[in-house]
């Protein structure tokens, strides 16, 4: 599964940069998909009701160019998942 992912301790902000970041590239939105916007914990808690489904890889969805405060703390995500995958941008 893949979702549009952007970590900032505060949801709003993440809502204002992902947004900034997505106008940028010259759209509104990245599909008809949960956005998951915000906290580790709630980037977590968007993606564990998949897990309970069986989903066991998350590919995080970045729209160039990429989010470096979101790469570097991804990790924050998975600590709070346990063994569930993660795959972002290397860069």
């Amino acid at each position: 599964m893949s979702f549009p992912i952007l970590i900032r301790n505060e949801p709003r902000r993440a809502e204002a940069d992902w947004a900034a970041l997505i106008t940028g590239n010259g759209a509104t939105t990245a599909g008809d998909v949960p956005h998951l916007l915000g906290s580790p914990e709630l980037v977590a808690d968007g993606i564990r009701p998949y897990l309970d489904l069986g989903f066991r890889t998350v590919i995080v969805r970045m729209p160039a160019p990429f989010d470096r405060e979101t790469i570097d703390r991804i990790g924050e995500v998975r600590e709070r998942l346990g063994q569930v995958a993660l795959a972002a941008p290397r860069g």
